[in-house]
């Protein structure tokens, strides 16, 4: 329990920094502001996936690695609730790139295209 606590902790100050990243140069008011959500660790706890302005992004969970997050999708869809599969390897998450919601899976390390795995109206 108390590794499960330090982990959802760490993606907490992780989404913290990457919104002061993201916000520092921008000119965005308050009500225009959106947060990341749905934030979800890899099966390794090595990595945090979340949703950030319709967009999915990763980032290290690794105190010392200062790298920014990273896109994984760019799209003017809206892609929220990300879940990696127990190997790690692939991200589900919702999308409507094709107008309703629908399941989409892609690569963990945002190659290839994403691939809508759900059909429903």
């Amino acid at each position: 329990m108390r590794a499960f606590s330090l982990s959802l902790f760490s993606a907490l100050v992780i989404t913290a920094g990457f919104i002061s990243s993201q916000l520092a140069n921008a000119k965005i008011d308050a009500t225009e502001m959106l947060l990341p959500v749905t934030p979800t660790l890899s099966p390794d706890g090595k990595l945090l996936v979340f949703s950030w302005n319709h967009d999915l992004w990763v980032k290290p969970t690794d105190a010392d690695d200062k790298s920014d997050a990273v896109r994984l999708t760019f799209h003017p869809s809206r892609e929220t609730n990300p879940l990696f599969s127990p190997d790690g390897k692939l991200i589900y998450y919702n999308s409507n790139r094709k107008g309703s919601t629908q399941i989409w899976v892609m690569n963990a390390d945002g190659s290839g295209q994403p691939k809508q795995i759900t059909i429903h109206s």
